[in-house]
């Protein structure tokens, strides 16, 4: 019986252990798989993921970090909030490759110039990552999503700070992700008005797919350049950086020009708009206390989308209560420019202002007209 009790621990050992521990070949292969936009929400910015190849271990493996399950419950709520669990899990790099030409995203390789002790590394620092106690992350826009967590892996496993000064990441957060959408216009518009105070810092970091592709260029080790050079896998045929002019900063302000002009002479069209703009203040200001989302809070935007737009409509009729609302909506307007005076999202929100600006003056002077003076 102690016998056979032996046998079977020896077994495990074998058939378990050397799984979890697996040594890469000298012909082994690390690279970075960088993956093209397109027009859908979750694939703007592009894509990360990290292939391990080794032929003679019979070792095919893309890891990817962006992997999350629609059919959670609360999906959208958690999402917002910033507790929706991400994971890490890996594919082929057949099937890897097949879903992104599915979706008609190109493809870029670079091969890592990695030692061997470096390969086995990151090899094991993955293999820890997919373990089912440690799979699981908190998604951020900014410091912890697809490409950050493959930095992560790399900076650990050669030591090595990866190069942040280079052409793609030059600015503010806010106008590196503006970069993205520039023909995008309602995209652009936004993102710019979620978006809150943090992301109009210098980056300082690795975060996006494009990025982390030209650093890998620009760092080195030893004199070498990290990454290898660029190969293509796959050419996306589609033009997903194109416009149309129905989308357009020219038609949307065209737009928001008509209704100026119709508020101007309409009373229940501007009171329309403050209410709009009040409600969507009302969630903007849930959303920054709501939200764990570093990027969503001090958001300035409810400067412009005021909740106090809808007490103008509801105190329309009381003199004093008017003034003191004309007078808190009209400072936090100037405050409004002052605090973005240096921000893409001020220019992108100009039409919205000078619609509230127009609209505000309008009313003021509906309600509160000059005296006439008697010589």
């Amino acid at each position: 019986m102690k016998n056979f009790i032996f046998f079977i621990f020896c077994f495990f050992c074998i058939t378990v252990v050397p799984a979890q521990t697996k040594l890469l070949s000298a012909n082994s292969e690390i690279s970075v798989l960088t993956c093209g936009t397109s027009d859908a929400a979750h694939a703007l910015y592009g894509h990360t993921a990290i292939w391990v190849k080794d032929p003679l271990k019979g070792i095919d493996r893309v890891y990817n970090y962006g992997m999350f399950d629609f059919n959670t419950p609360n999906f959208t709520a958690k999402f917002v909030k910033g507790n929706l669990l991400y994971y890490v899990d890996y594919t082929t790099f057949e099937r890897f490759v097949s879903s992104y030409i599915y979706e008609d995203r190109s493809v870029y390789l670079q091969e890592l110039n990695l030692t061997l002790q470096q390969k086995q590394e990151v090899f094991d620092i993955l293999n820890t990552a997919i373990l089912p106690q440690n799979k699981t992350f908190l998604y951020e826009f900014i410091q912890q999503n697809c490409t950050t967590k493959v930095v992560d892996v790399l900076q650990e496993a050669t030591g090595v700070k990866l190069d942040t000064n280079v052409t793609l990441n030059q600015g503010s957060y806010r106008d590196i992700l503006s970069s993205y959408v520039k023909t995008k216009y309602l995209d652009d518009l936004g993102i710019n008005i979620l978006l809150g105070k943090k992301t109009d810092l210098p980056s300082s970091s690795v975060f996006l797919p494009f990025i982390l592709q030209e650093s890998l260029a620009h760092t080195f080790i030893d004199g070498v350049a990290l990454a290898k050079q660029n190969q293509l896998i796959y050419q996306s045929t589609s033009l997903n950086n194109t416009t149309s002019f129905y989308t357009s900063a020219w038609f949307f302000n065209a737009i928001v020009l008509v209704i100026a002009i119709f508020s101007w002479i309409s009373i229940k069209l501007r009171k329309t708009i403050y209410f709009i703009y009040g409600v969507f203040g009302v969630f903007l200001l849930g959303l920054s206390i709501y939200s764990s989302h570093s990027e969503f809070a001090l958001n300035s935007s409810i400067l412009l989308f005021n909740p106090v737009f809808i007490l103008l409509a509801v105190f329309r009729n009381n003199n004093k209560v008017n003034k003191a609302l004309y007078a808190i909506l009209g400072l936090c307007l100037f405050a409004y420019v002052g605090v973005n005076l240096f921000s893409l999202k001020l220019i992108l929100t100009l039409g919205l202002f000078l619609l509230t600006l127009v609209s505000l003056i309008k009313d003021y002077c509906f309600i509160f007209p000059p005296r006439k003076t008697h010589s």
